[in-house]
């Protein structure tokens, strides 16, 4: 899900630049520190995302580690929206993903935390048990809009929290 959320951000043209590695964005000490739990081996991802309704692809590079007995951290990078005009259209299909897991009777909380927009989502109480509460934040930095996700059942990690790894990611963007 976290990388169909990213998905949501990406501009209606198609971007070209390749971004960094996902998993040395991140060190497993930072993301400890973050949540309190065991992190296991980072794992890293690549894929193609679609642009430009589904015309055309994207690279997307991102990393996810095991968190605890069953959750996990995921990191998403890609270039960034070449304009406001186009981070609002993501920003605008983030918020109606949100808005569907709103209907769904999840609790949805969205926090401004400086130029970091962080949300967290927890399941109706009935699905709690087999369905991840997550915490997310969504930042650009030099030219790259990226993701730091935590999820797991039964904890919740603050965005405050989240955005600390943000951070930490944005400092070693190139």
């Amino acid at each position: 899900m976290k990388h169909f959320l990213l998905v949501a951000l990406v501009p209606v043209v198609a971007l070209a630049q390749k971004p960094p590695a996902g998993c040395p964005l991140l060190t497993s000490a930072e993301i400890n520190a973050a949540t309190g739990m065991k992190v296991g081996e980072a794992h890293e991802t690549s894929m193609n995302v679609p642009v430009n309704g589904g015309k055309s692809k994207a690279p997307m590079s991102g990393c996810m580690w095991r968190l605890g007995e069953q959750g996990m951290v995921n990191v998403s990078v890609l270039q960034a929206p070449p304009s406001k005009e186009d981070r609002e259209k993501g920003l605008a299909g983030l918020r109606q993903t949100y808005d569907l897991l709103k209907s769904k009777g999840w609790t949805v909380t969205e926090n401004k935390l400086g130029d970091t927009m962080c949300s967290s989502a927890t399941p109706p109480k009935a699905e709690s048990d087999h369905t991840p509460a997550m915490t997310g934040c969504f930042a650009a930095s030099k030219g790259f809009v990226y993701s730091v996700g935590v999820m797991g059942p039964h904890f919740k990690t603050a965005p405050e929290k989240v955005k600390g790894l943000a951070d930490d990611i944005a400092k070693r963007l190139p």
